[in-house]
């Protein structure tokens, strides 16, 4: 019996295809890398956005509400700590609790092997991962610690 190519399970039709190499989208004019700080639903996302100034050679970061464009809608799944590239909306304020923030749209997610590429072709910002690890300072084990008190043990076995 034949292979169905036409109809049938989707997972079964793409078991034997290969990945096919995309193509690096690199920042233009009017755009900037971002990482993904939080999901505010409808398409939302909280973003922290490196843009790149040109007389000073750096990244400056500001953060922007971002909308995920609608040929991505519900094909590419976004979530917290991704690389995206965003297109800066220049003419539009928006308040989000309060403060203003720019708003951006969301043109391309980057896999992580092109994230490994973009670093080693151009100027790329580094995204301080700080933040997000939590301090050990309540979970120092001295020696004492660590030691297995015999005699509780043995109580144990009487009980």
């Amino acid at each position: 019996m034949g292979k169905n190519t036409i109809g049938g399970k989707k997972h079964k039709r793409a078991k034997n295809h290969t990945e096919i190499k995309r193509p690096l989208q690199l920042r233009e004019e009017g755009e900037c890398y971002a990482k993904v700080t939080k999901t505010l639903g409808g398409s939302r996302l909280l973003c922290e956005c490196y843009d790149y100034d040109n007389t000073k050679k750096e990244f400056k970061k500001l953060e922007r509400i971002c909308t995920i464009r609608g040929s991505m809608r519900k094909r590419v799944w976004m979530k917290v700590e991704d690389i995206v590239l965003v297109s800066i909306r220049e003419f539009v304020l928006s308040e989000y609790k309060g403060t203003k923030k720019d708003k951006g749209d969301i043109i391309w997610k980057y896999k992580p092997e092109e994230v490994l590429e973009l670093k080693r072709k151009e100027d790329f910002p580094t995204f301080n991962n700080n933040e997000t690890e939590f301090e050990d300072t309540n979970f120092n084990v001295s020696d004492d610690d660590s030691k297995i008190n015999i005699e509780s043990d043995e109580n144990l076995d009487e009980i």
